[in-house]
């Protein structure tokens, strides 16, 4: 069982930052039913969507598929409730490795009608084919920020404040809609920042909702 993460901080930024946000979804809306599917002319094999129905500004945005596999064999899905770590901006993804005999068993059974729609029913289909489990190290995230208000007299003990990394190509001032920047980056910033934190750049604050990013996240 995929974890929830259904509830974030009621604190009063955290309802603006999704009243401001709206669902912030990447644009995979299908839900988890809908059948697995191939993405031609794209680096996508495999397509299970999670379903992210009534799900808060966080949840919606990372979009976490059911089970993603790439041309070259990356297996990304949800982490497990039992291992989940609740509270950090970053919703957590896992990732493995199928072998190039492991991508054409995925293929056969895409052809046969009979593709995987789980993690377990991959396993179940290309046994040792799959490599090891380990968390997504991402090459890029993707963010939505909207601005707070000034930092001066911003009087909220509830939500910490991390200042925007220098090290950022854009300022959130600049990022409008859904942005993409290297792990270089932000990567330090966003997954050491907590659920309920907002960012802080150039005197006003802004919330923000990120998410790793992989192939078929629509930003």
């Amino acid at each position: 069982m995929r974890a929830p993460r259904s509830t974030i901080a009621a604190t009063g930024l955290v309802m603006v930052i999704t009243a401001g946000l709206g669902s912030c979804s990447s644009g995979n809306e299908e839900s988890a039913d809908t059948p697995p599917t191939a993405q031609a002319g794209t680096d996508v094999l495999l397509l299970v969507p999670g379903d992210h129905t009534n799900a808060v500004a966080d949840v919606a945005f990372a979009d976490v598929p059911e089970l993603l596999i790439t041309v070259d064999g990356q297996v990304i899905f949800g982490v497990p409730a039992s291992a989940a770590v609740d509270g950090e901006l970053v919703i957590d993804v896992w990732a493995n490795q199928l072998t190039p005999a492991g991508i054409d068993m995925v293929r056969t059974s895409m052809d046969e009608g009979t593709a995987p729609d789980s993690p377990t029913a991959l396993a179940a289909l290309v046994g040792a084919e799959l490599g090891s489990t380990k968390f997504l190290v991402p090459d890029t995230y993707r963010f939505r920020a909207i601005a707070v208000g000034p930092v001066d007299g911003f009087d909220n003990p509830d939500t910490p404040l991390v200042d925007w990394p220098d090290t950022a190509s854009i300022a959130l001032a600049d990022a409008e809609g859904c942005t993409i920047l290297p792990e270089l980056e932000v990567g330090e910033a966003f997954e050491t920042a907590a659920a309920d934190s907002a960012f802080v750049d150039d005197g006003v604050v802004y919330g923000v909702v990120a998410a790793q990013n992989w192939p078929s996240a629509g930003c």
